[in-house]
């Protein structure tokens, strides 16, 4: 999955562009690259998964004292989608807590999906 000659993750075959990206913002411009052909799980429920992760994240916080600025650390993140629906029902339906995310950190370890 991940040899530098032929893994799927490695050579950057598993993406696409195709079409505008889907921040939430207006007016956003900004394209977006897209799988070829499968997802994992919890990315092909996007945005539902990161409505409920978001929501626990959410609680954790609370329970946490809600400190002012917070690390959120996502391993894995691929094209970020994840992240984007995470901050964006942050954004959305938290705003307190959206606010505290001092920064939302993907660590990837194909060097195809991080560029």
């Amino acid at each position: 999955q991940y040899g530098p000659d032929f893994g799927y993750y490695s050579t950057g075959r598993i993406l696409h562009a195709d079409g505008p990206a889907d921040t939430g913002v207006p007016g956003d411009n900004t394209s977006q690259d897209w799988f070829n052909s499968y997802t994992t799980l919890p990315m092909a429920l996007s945005p539902h998964f990161a409505h409920a992760l978001c929501d626990r994240l959410v609680s954790m916080w609370h329970s946490m004292g809600q400190p002012p600025h917070i690390y959120l650390v996502e391993f894995g993140g691929g094209t970020g989608m994840l992240a984007r629906d995470v901050l964006r029902h942050s954004r959305q339906l938290h705003a307190e807590f959206y606010n505290s995310v001092a920064r939302y950190i993907i660590g990837e370890r194909s060097k195809a999906m991080r560029e």
